[in-house]
């Protein structure tokens, strides 16, 4: 189930990831995808061996991890584990 959270990220915030997205190394969405899957993925990613991947990644999830509505979600499934 998915469940939409607003205001994960300020406006600014999107901003500058987007420009750093603007920046970012871009590879085959098909390098993360098995063979059956393969076929049919046409997207482009960033590169989750670069620094940058792993900084974004970093501060969504910090800044998710502090949003009141994802712990409140986390703890009515009673699952306090981590979620990436």
């Amino acid at each position: 189930m998915m469940y939409h959270i607003p205001d994960v990220l300020s406006t600014d915030q999107v901003a500058e990831f987007t420009r750093q997205l603007a920046q970012a190394e871009w590879v085959d969405g098909r390098v993360t995808v098995g063979s059956q899957g393969a076929a049919v993925k046409q997207n482009q990613q960033i590169d989750t061996r670069t620094p940058l991947y792993a900084r974004l990644q970093a501060a969504v999830l910090d800044m998710l991890r502090g949003h009141p509505q994802f712990f409140f979600r986390r703890a009515a499934a009673n699952d306090f584990r981590a979620v990436v």
